[in-house]
Parts: C-alpha cells; structure tokens; sequence
C-alpha cells in the first residue's frame, strides 16, 4: 500500500514537472513559435492575404518606425545627393532594373548604417537626368528609398510598386525584379 503511494506521488511530481517545464519552453519560445516572424504567422498572414513581398515591407517598416534611425538615415542620404551633385561621392557602375543607378563605395557608408542589418545590401544613388534623386538601400526585391522631405515616391520610378512610407521622403519599398 505503501509503495502504491510513493509510485502515486512520483507519477504526479513527474506530471506536474513535465506540464511546468512545458511551460517553461513556451514562455522562453513564445516569441519563436507565435511572433509575427514565425513560419506559422508568416503562414498565417499570407491566407489572410498579406503575401510575402507585403510582409517583407511591413515587417521592415515596423523595425524602422520606432527608432530614430530614419531621421540619421534621412539626413545622410541628403548629404551623400548634395555631395554627388558637386562630385565629390566615390561610386562605381552598376546596372539595375529599375533605372539609372550608381552604387556607393563602401566607404561613403557610415558604421551606423553599415552595421545595422545582418543581411547586407547595396547603397545606390537612383539618377534622373543624371541627378540623384533619391538613394535606394537594396535587396534585390525590397528596399528602402531616401529622398528629401519633398521626394514624391508616386511621382518617381516607385509609383505602382508596394510601399510603406515611414516619413516625408523615406518608403519601404517591394519591387522585385524578376
């Protein structure tokens, strides 16, 4: 009688340390299994019609609405334009299919913004008429598009692609090439 109580007693310390240590799991991986950039909430999204290229653009816009990031990004981006204009911005060819473009050399990228995405992209100067009129942050599909705080995105090669606007003169943009 005795050992049915001690087994009794360890099946439920055991349930309950099991039930305990799954919790325990969910709340450490709560964000990996239910936030918004999981597999299954990316699933989720796209059938409630938020397709990938959206998703991309949106998650990017809200990484970048709540830092001050974007007004540095802003006035560097004036900067690298006004400096292009006077011919003092190293750059190089580059060929993109979305118009005229030069790329940066890195070294006209400061740390601040070098640094801040795991994935690099390409720094380009976007020309009309062979003026900058904007600089576009690239990742061959999306990117983020910089003007001054009069910079139109629908009155520029962007008009009719997605976009996010996180202030005058700076989009998320989805335009996929391919």
């Amino acid at each position: 009688m005795r050992n049915e109580k001690i087994k009794q007693i360890i099946y439920w310390v055991l349930f309950v340390g099991i039930i305990c240590g799954l919790g325990l799991l969910t709340l450490c991986f709560r964000e990996s299994i239910l936030g918004q950039r999981s597999f299954v909430a990316h699933a989720v999204r796209w059938l409630h019609g938020e397709w990938g290229g959206k998703q991309i653009v949106v998650d990017l816009a809200t990484d970048l609405s709540h830092t001050s990031f974007v007004n540095r990004l802003q006035q560097w981006s004036i900067a690298v334009m006004q400096r292009y204009d006077k011919g003092q911005v190293q750059t190089y060819p580059y060929e993109a299919a979305w118009g005229p473009v030069v790329a940066l050399r890195s070294n006209e990228v400061p740390d601040f913004i070098a640094q801040k995405w795991r994935e690099q992209p390409d720094y380009e100067v976007c020309l009309l008429n062979r003026h900058p009129e904007s600089i576009l942050i690239d990742w061959y599909s999306h990117g983020i598009v910089i003007g001054d705080t009069n910079f139109d995105i629908k009155a520029s090669r962007w008009d009719g692609h997605y976009y996010r606007t996180l202030q005058p003169g700076v989009f998320v943009v989805w335009y996929d090439p391919k």
